[in-house]
């Protein structure tokens, strides 16, 4: 069990980052891949281990690997959380090639469902942030399977992660971080970086499982470029790979990284997606973020049948796509 003493300033700055770095969750992938829980993952874990079979990593190297996960997340999160300037720091040789195995990892078989990860964060990120803003942080902290009780100055969390430790935010505040690959409990990762000029920094993040009871992991990573290339006639070779995205929420700016075309590109192209009836947008603060609707997912052929689509609206449909494929 590990035990968290948590102040009241701590409690105060506790808070949800849903951006978890994607090597993050190549290190949690790695169990499921052994076959170490990964609750309903049976078709992803096989399909990444045929993908596996064509790179230069073996069983022997995820093993090592997830050996030295304790030393891995730490170096990961310093690098990419939320007080982080995505430098490492200094690492031994062994985490350096560890690094390297995640790396490929990653490349091999998270990529292709990377939108699907994303989106998965930011669901779970949301849920647990409405919990804390409307029960408070004592609330956000129980829906994660942690138990918590007074400590007197403030609250102890308790976390049945495997380990037998105690450890303290020091005021710091305590970052909660999704993964997809957590089944049943949060995970601790607490570590100290050394400061030449002031005293040692702490650090601590729980990452917390992103599914749900009813969620399993092949349901979550389906490969999201699947469809693309039959609707590359129809659409249009970037609108179809921007439809294919938007099964998890992105937005103009991440669209426009991630496809390596400008702003304004997308927006012409997320234009007549919406037109077409295939995506919505919203704002969302100062970012607008697209999603595909029913109608752009049963294109794609995610399960949902046509049946869906309103007959009225499946009409109008029709001609927006006859008119999309003459432009495109």
């Amino acid at each position: 069990m590990s035990r968290i003493h948590l102040s009241m300033e701590d409690v105060g700055r506790t808070r949800v980052h849903c951006e978890t770095p994607v090597l993050v969750e190549a290190a949690l992938a790695v169990g499921p891949l052994r076959g170490e829980g990964g609750r309903g993952g049976e078709n992803w874990v096989r399909r990444a281990r045929t993908a596996l079979a064509d790179v230069p990593v073996v069983r022997s190297d995820l093993e090592g690997a997830q050996r030295l996960t304790p030393a891995v997340l730490p170096a990961l999160l310093e690098a990419s959380g939320p007080e982080g300037d995505g430098v490492p720091g200094p690492v031994t040789e062994e985490v350096r090639w560890a690094l390297s195995v995640l790396g490929c990892l990653y490349r091999t078989v998270l990529a292709p469902v990377g939108a699907g990860l994303r989106g998965q964060h930011s669901t779970a990120g949301g849920r647990l942030g409405r919990t804390m803003n409307l029960s408070g942080v004592l609330a956000g902290l129980e829906s994660l399977g942690a138990r918590v009780h007074n400590g007197g100055e403030g609250l102890v969390l308790t976390v049945d992660d495997g380990e037998d430790r105690r450890v303290r935010p020091a005021g710091n505040g305590l970052v909660l971080m999704p993964s997809v690959f957590l089944d049943d409990a949060p995970r601790l990762v607490h570590w100290t970086v050394p400061r030449a000029d002031e005293d040692d920094s702490v650090r601590t993040t729980l990452l917390f499982p992103a599914r749900g009871p009813g969620e399993h992991l092949d349901n979550l990573l389906s490969d999201t470029a699947s469809g693309a290339p039959s609707l590359g006639r129809l659409l249009g070779k970037t609108r179809s790979v921007i439809l294919a995205r938007l099964v998890a929420p992105f937005s103009t700016g991440e669209l426009a990284a991630l496809l390596y075309v400008s702003p304004t590109v997308i927006s012409e192209h997320t234009a007549i997606l919406r037109e077409a009836g295939l995506i919505t947008t919203s704002r969302e603060g100062n970012r607008t973020r697209h999603l595909a609707t029913d109608f752009g997912l049963a294109l794609l052929g995610r399960g949902i049948h046509a049946a869906r689509v309103a007959p009225h609206r499946a009409s109008r449909a029709r001609g927006r796509r006859a008119r999309l494929a003459e432009s495109a």
